[in-house]
């Protein structure tokens, strides 16, 4: 999972600059994990890290560090950690909120979201 910072988010996923009128940057969906290091997301990142070889090239993980990236954060508006944001390329991103801690739960809701 590749963490990103304002900087690397505006190149990689929206330009926030651009307001309303931003645009998906990707070529495939994207799933952001807002979170703050500790112990109850160890179980959370592991699960992504273990998913994110079965998509290579079908999806791109992120992490972003709400304690590193304070600035990003608060531009979001992600008040609750840890928080998820799937972002497919044609439909409008979706956000959850809340430990997700198998691999298994988060290929349901991927598959559910029809994000994959």
């Amino acid at each position: 999972m590749e963490n990103l910072d304002l900087k690397s988010f505006n190149e990689k996923i929206y330009d926030l600059s651009e307001g309303s009128n931003m645009k998906y940057r990707g070529l495939v969906p994207s799933v952001l994990l807002f979170y703050s290091p500790g112990a109850y997301m160890d179980k959370m990142v592991s699960a992504i890290n273990s998913l994110e070889p079965l998509y290579t090239g079908k999806a791109h993980f992120y992490g972003i560090d709400v304690n590193v990236s304070g600035e990003l954060t608060d531009t979001i508006g992600v008040r609750a950690i840890p928080t998820m944001i799937l972002i497919p390329v044609q439909r409008d991103p979706a956000i959850l909120t809340g430990l997700v801690d198998t691999a298994e739960k988060l290929e349901t809701i991927f598959m559910k979201m029809n994000l994959i």
